[in-house]
C-alpha cells in the first residue's frame, strides 16, 4: 500500500507537470512574435547560437554586427549552455529557444511539488504546490521572455531540495550534493553565491548534536564542492580578459544604470534613480554622458584611466563610441562611475535603498510596477502581468501562514528565509525589479500550499466542533 500510494503521488505530480508544460507551450506559440528580440534576451539567443557553432563565449553583438571576436561573460553560462545544446541538436529559432525554456519551467513545477511534499510531509501539499506553480503567471511569463529566470527557478528549487536532504541525513555526501546543487544555481545567476554564507554555513552550524569541528567540516565540504562546480567557468574567465573576471561582467553595468541624477534637457524633468517618478528603479539615462561625468567626478589622471577602460572605437564616419571593447575594462569604468554616484548621493540612498526593496517586493507603487515597468519596459505584457499580481498577494499571504506553521513546529525554515534575504540584498544593492524576485516566486507555491492546507484543516476542525 505504501508503494502504491507513493506511485500515486508521482503519477499525479507528473500529470500536473504535463498540464503546466502544455499551457506554457500553448502560450509561447500563441504569443509568438509579440516580444522583439533585444537586450538580454538577444544576448542569450545569439550567444547560444555562436556557442553551438563552436565560437565560444563571445560578445554576440560585436560578432554579428562588426565581425569582432570579443570575449564575453555578461551572464553565467548555465542557461547559455542549455540553449546552445538546443541550437546544436534541435533548432536556432527564437520560438525553439522559448519552447526549450518551457521545459525548464515545467521542470521547476515538478521540483516545486517534490519540495513541498518533503517540507510539509503530505502528498496533497506537493500536488497543490505544483498546481499553484503551474498557473502562477510570474513563473510561466519567464519561459516566454527568453531569459535565465526559467533556469534559475529550477536550479534554485533543486538547491533547496538538496538543502533539506542534507538536513535529513547530515552526512558529508549530502553536504557535497547541496554544494553542487547550489553551484549550479550560481551558474544560472551569480547572486545565488550569497547563499553559501547565508544558508550553507548557518545550516552546518545549526547541527547542535555535532562537534564544532564536524560542523565546520560539513560547511567546508559543501563550499569546496560548490567551488569545484564553479571552477571551470571561473578559470576560463581568468584566462581571457584584461582584468580578472570570476562569474560575470554584469555588476558594473547594473551599478551604473541604478545610480545617477539625470534631467531632460528640454523640460528639466528628473530622470534619475534616487527620487522622482521611478525612484528605486533603473534608468537608461544613467548611461548617457559617461565621459563627461567621469571627467567631472575624478582627477585628471584617474579620469583618463577610466576613459581608456571604456574602450573607445573610432568608426569610418568619424563617430566614436565608448561601449565596445574588452568587457572587463568596461566593468572597471562602469563600476567606478556607479560607486562614485552612490558616494555623492549618500543621503538620498537612505530613502532610495528601502524603496528599491519595497519595489522588488511589490509594496511600493505596485500599479506602476504593473504598467509600464513590467508590462512594457520588461516586455511581460499587460494582461499576464496583471494576472501575476492578482495571484502574488494571496500566495504571499498563504506562504506566510505556511512559514509560521513550520516555525511553530520547529521545522527547518532557514532555506526559505535565506533565499528571501538574498533577493532583498540584491534589490538593495542594485534596483527594485520583479524579475530579481524569481527564486522567491518559485518558492512561494511551496509555502502557500502548506499554508492553504493549514487553513483548510483549521476550518474543518472548527466545523466539526460546531
Amino acid at each position: 500500500m505504501s508503494r502504491r500510494a507513493d506511485r500515486r503521488f508521482w503519477v499525479v505530480l507528473g500529470c500536473i507537470t504535463a498540464v503546466a508544460l502544455a499551457w506554457r507551450v500553448t502560450y509561447v506559440i500563441w504569443q509568438r512574435g509579440r516580444i522583439p528580440l533585444n537586450g538580454d534576451a538577444a544576448y542569450y539567443h545569439w550567444q547560444a547560437i555562436d556557442l553551438a557553432r563552436g565560437l565560444g563565449f563571445l560578445d554576440p553583438a560585436m560578432y554579428e554586427q562588426y565581425g569582432r571576436v570579443t570575449p564575453s561573460a555578461g551572464h553565467p553560462p548555465a542557461y547559455l549552455v542549455y540553449l546552445a545544446a538546443v541550437a546544436r541538436f534541435v533548432g536556432t529559432s527564437e520560438t525553439t529557444h522559448r519552447l526549450a525554456s518551457c521545459l525548464l519551467g515545467a521542470g521547476a513545477v515538478f521540483a516545486i511539488g517534490v519540495l513541498a511534499r518533503r517540507v510539509f510531509r503530505r502528498d496533497a501539499s506537493g500536488w497543490l504546490a505544483a498546481a499553484f506553480a503551474a498557473v502562477y503567471a510570474h513563473l510561466w511569463i519567464n519561459d516566454e521572455m527568453h531569459m535565465s529566470e526559467s533556469m534559475y527557478v529550477l536550479t534554485m528549487t533543486l538547491a533547496i531540495i538538496a538543502a533539506y536532504r542534507f538536513w535529513d541525513r547530515r552526512t558529508l555526501g549530502s553536504a557535497a550534493l547541496m554544494g553542487a546543487a547550489l553551484g549550479l544555481a550560481v551558474l544560472s545567476r551569480a547572486e545565488a553565491i550569497a547563499l553559501f554564507p547565508i544558508m550553507v554555513l548557518p545550516l552546518a552550524l545549526l547541527m547542535r548534536d555535532r562537534r564544532l569541528l564536524d560542523r565546520l567540516k560539513v560547511a567546508t565540504v559543501a563550499g569546496l564542492v560548490g567551488a569545484l562546480v564553479l571552477a571551470p567557468w571561473v578559470v576560463h574567465n581568468l584566462t581571457r580578459f584584461e582584468h580578472p573576471v570570476l562569474l560575470s561582467n554584469g555588476a558594473g553595468s547594473v551599478l551604473m544604470v541604478a545610480n545617477c541624477d539625470s534631467y531632460a534637457e528640454d523640460t528639466g524633468e528628473y530622470r534619475g534613480t534616487y527620487r522622482g517618478t521611478y525612484v528605486g528603479y533603473w534608468s537608461i539615462f544613467c548611461a548617457a554622458d559617461m565621459p563627461e561625468r567621469i571627467r567631472a567626478y575624478f582627477p585628471d589622471d584617474r579620469a583618463n584611466e577610466l576613459l581608456a577602460e571604456l574602450g573607445p572605437i573610432a568608426f569610418p564616419s568619424g563617430h566614436t563610441t565608448h561601449w565596445f571593447g574588452d568587457e572587463s575594462t568596461h566593468e572597471v569604468a562602469w563600476r567606478a562611475l556607479g560607486v562614485e554616484e552612490m558616494r555623492r548621493h549618500k543621503s538620498e540612498l537612505l530613502t532610495a535603498v528601502p524603496i528599491r526593496v519595497l519595489r522588488m517586493w511589490d509594496f511600493f507603487r505596485p500599479l506602476q510596477n504593473i504598467d509600464p515597468l513590467n508590462s512594457e519596459l520588461e516586455g511581460r505584457g499587460l494582461w499576464p502581468t496583471r494576472i501575476g499580481y492578482i495571484q502574488y498577494y494571496p500566495l504571499l499571504a498563504l506562504a506566510v501562514v505556511g512559514l509560521l506553521w513550520l516555525r511553530r513546529r520547529r521545522a527547518l525554515v532557514l532555506p526559505f528565509v535565506a533565499v528571501a534575504v538574498m533577493v532583498t540584498i540584491t534589490a538593495a544593492t542594485t534596483f527594485g525589479i520583479t524579475r530579481y524576485r524569481a527564486p522567491v516566486d518559485g518558492l512561494l507555491p511551496v509555502l502557500a500550499a502548506g499554508g492553504a492546507l493549514v487553513v483548510v484543516d483549521a476550518v474543518r476542525r472548527r466545523t466539526r466542533a460546531l
